[in-house]
């Protein structure tokens, strides 16, 4: 199962670590840190266009996207109930 992020991305279910909010997220000097070390290792795909809403993580990357938490957990049940 694939859960759309937002603009033409997707990323596995089964590959997600978490989905936070991103006021949340920058609220932790140790989450600021961990961003900081995936942009340096070219793990971060930002395509929130400005507007960054939500942090998706995965086994491989970090999606910063402009679609909310709340969205994405909607999107991501809706998926599980077809199952």
């Amino acid at each position: 199962m694939i859960l759309h992020v937002g603009e033409d991305v997707t990323v596995s279910l089964s590959d997600i670590i978490a989905i936070l909010d991103m006021r949340s997220f920058n609220a932790s000097a140790a989450n600021r840190e961990y961003l900081q070390i995936a942009e340096g290792e070219g793990r971060v795909l930002d395509i929130s266009a400005g507007s960054p809403e939500s942090v998706v993580v995965t086994r491989d990357k970090v999606v910063i996207s402009a679609v909310t938490t709340s969205t994405l957990r909607k999107r991501a049940q809706n998926w599980m109930r077809l199952l």
